[in-house]
């Protein structure tokens, strides 16, 4: 890991750093608790893989100061002084974090943030039959409460947001001429469905239309 860049692997039980001095390049690792940040600042939850800028920027101040510390520039201060030396890296880590990102950090936007991040995560698990709000909660690591707050005002909340998108994915498919093959059924089954009247029921409330209708007829003949 070049000075030039630097990334913050949330894994060891402390913020270590180290400080390796190669030929051409200074290669600094640091290793950071992750519950310490999200305790510090909970939307950093669900991130993905950061890297940061170090040639300016607040990267650049974040690299310095884990530099410093490394070559023991703080062994003669106090147990105290280094204490809130440390207090000072870990907000200037979450600002370089942030700042990377360019995350909003308003009410609303740490609302939409996460927001994104938890229906990308049920985007990618539309197909499982069980999939309950229950279930999504715990595996975001957030109460079911907190997760029906980010939905409010979608009409049937959670488990209303899924079977919209459920169903519009199955609307997609049957318009598709990659799936002009494929049995109503299957699709729907693929899309998590596993009650074909229920189905039936759900789309032609949303489209006003029957499945078999919704699909061309260019694509049946």
């Amino acid at each position: 890991m070049s000075a030039g860049h630097l990334s913050a692997a949330p894994k060891d039980d402390a913020v270590q750093t180290d400080l390796l001095s190669l030929p051409e390049n200074v290669f600094l690792a640091l290793s950071v608790r992750k519950e310490a940040l999200l305790t510090q600042l909970p939307v950093l939850s669900g991130l993905p893989p950061v890297t940061i800028q170090t040639q300016s920027g607040p990267g650049h101040f974040l690299f310095v100061t884990c530099d410093l510390i490394a070559q023991d520039m703080l062994i003669s201060s106090s147990p105290q002084t280094q204490t809130r030396i440390r207090q000072h890296l870990t907000n200037l880590l979450l600002t370089t974090v942030l700042d990377a990102l360019d995350l909003d950090l308003s009410t609303e936007g740490r609302r939409r943030h996460r927001q994104k991040h938890v229906r990308a995560y049920i985007e990618s698990r539309l197909h499982e039959a069980d999939l309950t709000p229950q279930l999504i909660a715990q595996a975001y690591g957030i109460s079911t409460r907190a997760l029906y707050l980010l939905f409010d005002g979608e009409p049937g909340a959670v488990s209303g947001w899924i079977l919209n998108r459920r169903l519009e994915r199955i609307y997609e498919d049957l318009q598709s001429l990659d799936f002009a093959s494929m049995a109503i059924a299957e699709i729907a089954l693929k899309h998590g469905f596993r009650n074909a009247a229920h189905f039936s029921r759900r789309f032609r409330q949303k489209f006003g239309l029957s499945p078999r209708e919704a699909r061309p007829k260019r694509l049946t003949g």
